[in-house]
């Protein structure tokens, strides 16, 4: 892999719009209880906590990028007036790593590097498909996850790679909703991100 550029080998299908995602539920509390046998344990609590049939939204945080999450999905409890909510949890959350203690997981960066977030079934209602792109730095805009309107299909990349290709532009974009984040970076720089298709994406030369 080169620097700025990360391109996992994923087969993204969308047949039943249910992905194993991470859930983001802020903040990580690590405390000792005891258990029924009276043996001291190891527990956590959370921030932010989400339950089965909790509906969801996409992470925003710069830190929800490919590379960090390995391709995968990051959801938070919505924060009210946006308008990020892609689905709801289906399933009962399974457990991550516990961290050693309440610091090691104080943000978002080091709860994904040390594999402390839990993870559950979310059927995804808020797109016709999710794929996965290649983002194209333009030196000057970011790519935001939930942010439509700064992306267009980039004409010749997309045909030279055989794959879809986004540009990042100033305006103008539509119906192709970026779920990881992604630097302004320098000119020409690509990254791997997943993108939801919500219906015809503009096209640049």
């Amino acid at each position: 892999m080169t620097d700025y550029t990360s391109d996992y080998a994923r087969d993204y299908t969308y047949p039943e719009k249910r992905f194993t995602c991470l859930l983001d539920e802020g903040a990580i509390t690590v405390s000792t209880a005891y258990d029924v046998l009276g043996k001291e344990q190891k527990v956590c609590s959370f921030a932010s906590e989400l339950k089965e049939g909790d509906w969801v939204a996409i992470s925003n945080d710069t830190a929800n990028t490919f590379a960090a999450t390995q391709g995968a999905l990051l959801v938070e409890k919505p924060t009210s007036g946006e308008q990020l909510v892609i689905g709801r949890l289906v399933a009962t959350p399974r457990p991550g790593q516990v961290p050693a203690n309440s610091a090691a997981a104080d943000s978002l960066s080091k709860r994904l590097a040390g594999g402390y977030l839990r993870t559950a079934i979310v059927e995804v209602t808020a797109f016709n498909a999710i794929v996965e792109a290649t983002f194209q730095c333009d030196g000057s805009h970011a790519q935001i996850p939930g942010v439509s309107t700064k992306l267009a299909m980039s004409l010749a990349a997309s045909f030279a790679n055989h794959r879809l290709v986004l540009d990042g532009t100033g305006s103008g974009g539509a119906n192709a909703v970026p779920l990881h984040y992604c630097p302004a970076g320098n000119d020409g720089d690509t990254y791997s991100c997943m993108v939801g298709i919500t219906g015809m994406i503009p096209v640049i030369a």
